[in-house]
């Protein structure tokens, strides 16, 4: 009997579908040794365009001579920008290595 399980790749997450065949025999399972590297990366213009938009907000405001309540939403608006630019400024990265025990 085969069957069609449509589930996303663990590894890659495309969606896609696997053919399972259902065997009813016995089979020796060998013991398989996985490992699982994580690690972040920076990604420097991220990094640089970040500190940027934080270093520019009061800058402006103080030039532009804004008043308290227009230089709070300019400092909300361009923290909102910083944080998602810091977002990007890190990727984290999995390795895995897979080996027989």
């Amino acid at each position: 009997m085969i069957r069609r399980d449509e589930q996303p790749c663990p590894y890659c997450h495309k969606e896609g579908f696997a053919l399972t065949k259902i065997v009813d025999e016995t089979v020796g399972i060998k013991e398989i040794t996985v490992v699982v590297l994580d690690r972040l990366e920076r990604d420097l213009k991220w990094l640089l365009a970040t500190l940027g938009v934080t270093i520019i907000s009061p800058v402006v405001t103080y030039i532009l001579n804004v008043d308290s309540l227009s230089s709070m939403f300019i400092g909300i608006g361009t923290g909102l920008i910083a944080f998602a630019f810091g977002i990007k400024a890190f990727v984290q990265l999995k390795q895995i290595i897979s080996g027989s025990g």
